[in-house]
């Protein structure tokens, strides 16, 4: 009898826990230097430098993407049969002379054979860009945790942009954000922090508020699951939550949007995944256009500056 044989569904859990540890510590890396260059003067030497000081976290993180997404196929392996993963099947029993054996004691699939055995067994294919992504990536992990030699100099938006082909790769029945407010729920210290105001969802906010002047439009649809030409408004949950988590500093509520019009005069936001229907009521601050605004937990907020109402 074979024990501990892991679902589908824990295997993509490990593989999006890395996933976003990769995520969280590219974006720091970025983040951090941006806090200390902050006037906008061109500090083009100071970045290069910089970057090459950074290479050997840059390649962590690189190695912990590549953990992730041989995982994340597994998890897809898995979810026809977690038997496939297994690669022989000689390994001995828990206990001398029983006949029970721990899965994980079984070799598994090496990372070149991954996308050959998932294209055969599971209903969709892999694509070939992700495919040969996926294999120069095997690669050059290698060169890293075997040799610790590697040549290529790594940037972080090179890694985000990993990550996000990643994201739409392997996890297509996700949406980003929502997924990135729930890790963030899931971080060590997120209960035991001495801050009273904080939020996964606030964090998680402030975090994209930093990032998104970097990412490409098509990087902003794969976070929003909506194009950055659409209009954005104020969420009354996740709204409010930031402006608690900030305390009264930037972002604003009114600086990351995260809601977007939907059908049957609702707005719909990527960060909570919920729905919330639109009622009419001009904005009373002066400088606000607003003619509606959303309910929370019985508060309303108008959707275009955030400003609570009387619901």
């Amino acid at each position: 009898m074979i024990v501990n044989v892991p679902s589908w569904e824990d295997l993509r859990t490990i593989s999006l826990q890395l996933y976003f540890k990769a995520w969280a510590a590219a974006v720091e890396i970025v983040t951090e230097f941006d806090d200390v260059y902050t006037d906008g003067l061109d500090w083009e030497d100071e970045w290069k430098g910089y970057i090459e000081a950074s290479q050997a976290d840059l390649q962590s993180i690189y190695t912990l993407i590549q953990q992730s997404q041989e995982i994340g196929i597994k998890a897809l392996i898995a979810r026809v049969s977690p038997f496939l993963l297994l690669k022989r099947h000689e390994t001995k029993p828990t206990a001398p002379g029983g006949s029970t054996y721990d899965f994980s004691d079984f070799p598994t699939l090496d990372a070149s054979e991954l996308v050959r055995v998932h294209n055969v067994f599971c209903d969709t294919k892999l694509s070939d860009e992700f495919s040969t992504d996926f294999e120069t990536l095997r690669r050059e992990r290698n060169k890293i945790a075997h040799i610790g030699l590697f040549n290529k100099t790594l940037t972080p938006d090179h890694l985000i942009e990993v990550l996000i082909k990643q994201f739409q790769e392997l996890y297509k029945d996700r949406a980003w954000l929502v997924e990135r407010v729930f890790f963030i729920s899931k971080h060590r210290w997120a209960d035991y922090g001495d801050y009273d105001k904080w939020s996964p969802v606030g964090a998680a906010l402030y975090e994209l508020w930093k990032t998104l002047p970097r990412v490409t439009p098509k990087q902003f649809e794969a976070i929003f699951g909506r194009g950055p030409d659409e209009k954005r408004l104020i969420c009354p949950a996740c709204g409010p939550a930031l402006e608690h988590f900030m305390d009264g500093n930037e972002p604003y509520a009114r600086d990351i949007p995260t809601a977007f019009e939907a059908a049957d005069a609702k707005i719909a936001c990527a960060a909570c995944g919920h729905a919330f229907a639109l009622i009419a009521q001009k904005c009373v601050e002066g400088e606000c256009d607003g003619e509606f605004v959303a309910v929370h937990d019985g508060d309303a907020f108008c959707v275009e500056c955030g400003e609570q109402k009387v619901a």
